[in-house]
């Protein structure tokens, strides 16, 4: 697409070490003095070593959510956190990763906080926007030192939920879970977005409960499956996506009981064969922890493998996958660590307690690694 031109791949430098060493970033969601805090990931030990913090200026929500409240550029060098009650995002620009700019919609995190996303090109930034009853997605345009550019309000959809947000790997379109549904929404060439096609989940038992909602999507590495948490269920749905449309809405069970909404593929799941993780809460979140699963493409067919649960209660807001450890945001202030073995079970590593966080959960690692 003209309006995306390709982007170069930049060496990202981290304050005080190598970009060999995978780095976890997390939003704190501080309801007074928002910020990020990057943290280095040993892959031997799963041990997390504070780098610095990046502060917002700004006030997030303080409480936990399955949105991913943050986005990072594939190379790590542009970092985008929300503010939920300041209703902004904030711009950061590496390999200092100072502060660069606040944008943002009045009131578009008013009634829930979304997702925001980056484009693969990395020129291009949405986020969901919840000032209405009629939720929309905003566009960004990355500007010079990533600073954002609101270009508009796009699409119009179910109720005033979360929307979580997912770009399909050639970058052509947004996917879009709201209550009851997904939708497709193509990009055009000057950053706008037309809504395209959906499928509903109703007769599903997302459809049929009103504390059950589509959670975090992830997609096959060749666009063709989406995989989609069913917050407070016990289960994930399953839609394909063929030449601009989507079909086949599916549900499949998994151990461990009701989702929180987190979910995220393994790198040989997105290839088409291998597993991938589920955020569990059960019981009013008195018991928290992570159901594996297999994912098969072709045919396509999902088994769970089993159910790791955690010693305290909480949210499981983000799970990431870095060869074979897990990085996870546990609501409140805690960073999980754990090892995957080679029959599925998990290994649970040690805890990371951010001092900085109120509600953390949303996590990345970069550079982008699975």
């Amino acid at each position: 697409m003209k309006f995306f031109a390709t982007v170069a791949i930049l060496v990202l430098t981290i304050p005080v070490s190598s970009a060999q060493v995978p780095v976890v970033l997390v939003n704190d969601d501080n309801g007074s003095n928002n910020g990020a805090t990057a943290y280095h990931l040993n892959t031997t030990n799963g041990t997390l070593t504070k780098l610095a913090r990046l502060v917002t200026g700004g006030m997030g929500g303080g409480y936990g959510s399955h949105s991913r409240k943050q986005a990072v550029r594939a190379d790590g060098h542009c970092v985008w956190i929300a503010n939920e009650e300041s209703n902004s995002i904030t711009s950061f620009e590496g390999p200092t990763y100072n502060k660069t700019g606040d944008a943002g919609v009045p009131g578009m995190f008013d009634l829930f906080t979304s997702d925001i996303a980056v484009h693969p090109s990395g020129k291009l930034v949405v986020s969901g926007n919840t000032s209405t009853f009629s939720p929309q997605i905003s566009s960004w345009v990355v500007g010079p030192h990533c600073t954002l550019r609101h270009l508009g309000e796009f699409g119009e959809f179910i109720a005033y939920d979360n929307l979580a947000l997912t770009w399909t790997p050639d970058g052509q379109y947004l996917l879009v879970s709201d209550r009851e549904s997904t939708s497709l929404l193509k990009l055009n060439s000057d950053g706008s977005l037309t809504w395209v096609d959906g499928v509903s989940y109703f007769g599903l038992r997302c459809g049929n409960d009103l504390e059950c909602f589509p959670g975090q999507m992830d997609i096959t590495d060749d666009g063709k499956v989406v995989i989609v948490a069913n917050e407070g269920e016990d289960s994930v749905f399953t839609v394909n996506l063929d030449a601009g449309l989507l079909s086949n809405p599916r549900e499949w069970a998994l151990a461990g009981g009701p989702s929180s909404g987190a979910l995220w593929l393994s790198k040989q799941a997105r290839a088409g064969n291998g597993r991938f993780y589920v955020g569990k809460e059960l019981a009013g979140f008195a018991t928290r922890g992570i159901a594996t699963a297999r994912f098969t493409e072709d045919p396509l067919q999902i088994k769970s493998v089993g159910f790791t649960e955690f010693p305290d209660p909480g949210v499981i807001g983000s799970i990431r996958t870095v060869g074979n450890l897990l990085a996870i945001a546990e609501g409140g202030n805690q960073i999980q660590t754990a090892k995957v073995n080679s029959d599925g079970s998990l290994t649970l590593g040690p805890i990371t307690v951010d001092t900085d966080a109120d509600g953390l959960v949303s996590l990345d690692v970069f550079p982008t690694i699975q």
